[in-house]
């Protein structure tokens, strides 16, 4: 099994970005209600299982995941695991670490690696960020498997 790189990136993102992302005081979902939250943000990618093949017949995919996270300035950061290379049922147990800031949500993305195709392999799961220790969240797709992941805000 071959594993490739970890990048990480911060920038301040544009209008057409930030659409669908509101700035709350207090909202509520779910019967929660939310705030923008401060604190040190862990994110703790476990696995994903039963991914598809979007390869074709003589490859595997080669899934990472990417984790955007949206400060109350709007601005993304985004921490990326490593690919692992032809599998449908990857492990990372990586830890993505973003700083402390007061944060509102996060996007995180299963993708598959390749060089001449888009790299969306699931669609982005959007997760109002609450204080605490969260563990065991399921971001899945109703064809395409699912990833374990747990979060922390400190």
């Amino acid at each position: 099994m071959m594993i490739v790189g970890i990048s990480v990136t911060t920038a301040s993102i544009g209008k057409d970005e930030t659409e669908g992302i509101k700035i709350p005081q207090n909202s509520t979902k779910d019967g929660q209600t939310f705030s923008p939250v401060n604190g040190k943000l862990k994110i703790y990618v476990k696995y994903a299982r039963e991914l598809r093949d979007t390869d074709g017949p003589f490859n595997l995919p080669d899934p990472y995941v990417v984790v955007d996270a949206y400060d109350t300035r709007l601005h993304k950061n985004t921490r990326k695991t490593i690919t692992i290379n032809e599998t449908l049922n990857p492990d990372w147990n990586e830890w993505l670490e973003f700083g402390k800031e007061d944060w509102l949500e996060f996007r995180i993305q299963l993708l598959d690696a390749d060089k001449y195709w888009d790299d969306e392999m699931m669609p982005p799961d959007t997760v109002s960020i609450c204080q605490g220790n969260h563990k065991d969240q399921t971001y899945s797709s109703e064809d395409n498997g699912y990833l374990m992941y747990d979060y922390i805000l400190e």
